[in-house]
């Protein structure tokens, strides 16, 4: 957005706001520039205007719960951890000789969670296989992850090149020790 688009937004906010009245209207507009530089104007719209309707506070928004609106709107849902569960379990109970197969099958979030296909056949070969201890250490693992991916779909494409950078160096070192 640019710093006209932001002031037309801090009108319209202020219309629909008339308490928010902040002190130093310069500092403001530079302040949500820089948060909303990398957004357009239409999806800003589409999130004020989701912002309006879902939000009963009564307190103007922040930049960044406009962008969570606009994250809310732009993705589709992800499956919950029970819904990811779900489909480990069933691919545990396939895994004593498929397991790199059934681990292809996995949504890439959930293969994230689990770390690799062994750990479908460790788990399938498991004669004292625990299941709900399994289920619970997944589904943290999977939910952390989750914000995680959130987090990071909400941060400018610059930051998210850096953080990119930063893990395949990373990954990199570690192949290499």
């Amino acid at each position: 957005m640019t710093r006209e688009d932001i002031q037309d937004l801090l009108a319209m906010i202020q219309g629909a706001y008339p308490n928010f009245n902040p002190a130093n209207k310069t500092a403001t507009i530079n302040a949500w520039t820089m948060a909303l530089e990398d957004c357009s104007k239409n999806q800003i719209a589409l999130a004020f205007k989701a912002y309006l309707r879902t939000n009963n506070s009564g307190f103007a928004p922040s930049p960044g719960q406009l962008i969570e609106q606009l994250q809310t709107i732009a993705q589709p849902m992800q499956m919950n951890e029970l819904e990811a569960w779900a489909l480990v379990s069933k691919a545990v109970r396939n895994s004593a000789y498929n397991s790199e197969s059934e681990f292809n099958k996995l949504p890439e979030l959930v293969q994230k969670a689990l770390g690799s296909s062994a750990q479908l056949r460790i788990w399938a070969m498991d004669e004292e296989y625990n299941e709900s201890v399994n289920s619970s250490n997944f589904m943290r693992a999977y939910r952390t992850l989750l914000e995680r991916e959130k987090q990071i779909s909400k941060m400018p494409e610059q930051l998210k090149t850096i953080m990119r950078k930063k893990t395949m160096s990373a990954l990199s070192d570690s192949v290499n020790k």
